[in-house]
């Protein structure tokens, strides 16, 4: 019972605090896809960037999934913030 709640854990939220000590996660809801794309950038290119200067992982769901407006980071606390205010940034930007 206790293996199953960890596997559950990552597979539904990428961590678990046994397997992660530290590691929180926060989620971005969009409004569309195209704010996805935003989020995402060319080739990646924000994603890759708001990794490298947070150190958390930002996961992004399948196409046509239930939650496919929603972007999940994963990572210490202090990377967190970083990461989603710079995911708020990015989308201020076609207000």
């Amino acid at each position: 019972h206790f293996n199953t709640e960890i596997i559950k854990s990552i597979s539904q939220r990428h961590f678990h605090p046994l397997t992660h000590p530290g590691y929180n996660c926060v989620t971005v809801s969009l409004k569309s896809e195209s704010e996805m794309g935003l989020v995402i950038g060319t080739g990646g290119s924000n994603i890759k960037h708001v990794q490298s200067m947070s150190k958390c992982r930002v996961f992004t769901p399948e196409r046509h999934s239930p939650d496919q407006l929603t972007v999940t980071i994963v990572g210490p606390e202090q990377g967190l913030k970083k990461a989603y205010v710079f995911c708020v940034f990015v989308l201020s930007a076609i207000q």
